[in-house]
C-alpha cells in the first residue's frame, strides 16, 4: 500500500512538472533543468508516464528539435495541451527561423501545406497570415524563402493565429468537470 502511495505521489509530482515545463517552455534554462534533474532521479526508468514525456519535451526543446517537439505535442492530454497556448507563437516563431535558415536561398519556395504541417496549424490560411506577419511574401500556395525574416519581433509572438484545434481543441471530448473528476491521461 505505501508503494501505491508513493508511486502515486510521484506521478502527481511528474504531471505538475510537465504542466510547470509546458507554461515556461521558452526558456531554454527551464528545458535544460529539468532534463538534468530527470537524469539525475533517473526517472526514466520508472513507469510514470508524465516522467517520460517530461524527458522527451525536455530534450527535444534543449536540441530544438521542432519536428520531435510538435509530435510531442500532439500527443499530450487536453490539460497540458492548454498549457500551450501561452508559448505556442514563441515556437512557431522560433521554427520559422530555423526552417528559414535551412531552406533560404535566392529563389526558394516551400509549400503553405508543408509548413502548416510542421508548424500544426488548422489551415494553410492560418500559415499564410503568421509568414506575413512573421515578414516573409507568400504566393498562393508557398512561401517565399528568398526574403529576410523578422521573425524576432515581440508582435508575431504575441498573435495568436487560427484556433490551434489541431494541437489542443480536438482533444476536448470530456467536460471540464470529467477532467477534474477523472483526471487526464495520454
Amino acid at each position: 500500500m505505501e508503494y501505491l502511495k508513493s508511486s502515486h505521489s510521484a506521478s502527481l509530482k511528474h504531471e505538475f512538472q510537465l504542466y510547470y515545463v509546458l507554461l515556461n517552455i521558452n526558456s531554454s534554462s527551464i528545458a535544460l533543468n529539468m532534463v538534468n534533474n530527470l537524469l539525475q532521479e533517473s526517472l526514466c526508468k520508472k513507469d510514470s508516464e508524465y516522467a517520460q514525456i517530461l524527458l522527451k519535451l525536455s530534450v527535444a526543446f534543449v536540441l530544438f528539435n521542432f519536428n520531435r517537439l510538435f509530435k510531442l505535442f500532439e500527443g499530450l492530454p487536453y490539460i497540458a495541451s492548454c498549457c500551450l497556448i501561452a508559448n505556442l507563437s514563441h515556437l512557431r516563431t522560433k521554427s520559422l527561423i530555423i526552417i528559414h535558415k535551412a531552406y533560404a536561398s535566392k529563389n526558394s519556395k516551400l509549400p503553405l501545406q508543408t509548413l502548416t504541417k510542421w508548424l500544426k496549424f488548422d489551415s494553410c490560411e492560418d500559415t499564410k497570415r503568421f509568414c506575413t506577419m512573421a515578414g516573409l511574401k507568400t504566393e498562393s500556395q508557398s512561401a517565399l524563402l528568398s526574403d529576410s525574416l523578422l521573425a524576432s519581433s515581440k508582435e508575431v509572438e504575441n498573435e495568436v493565429i487560427g484556433s490551434d484545434w489541431i494541437l489542443i481543441g480536438i482533444k476536448m471530448f470530456k467536460s471540464v468537470r470529467d477532467y477534474v473528476k477523472e483526471g487526464d491521461s495520454f
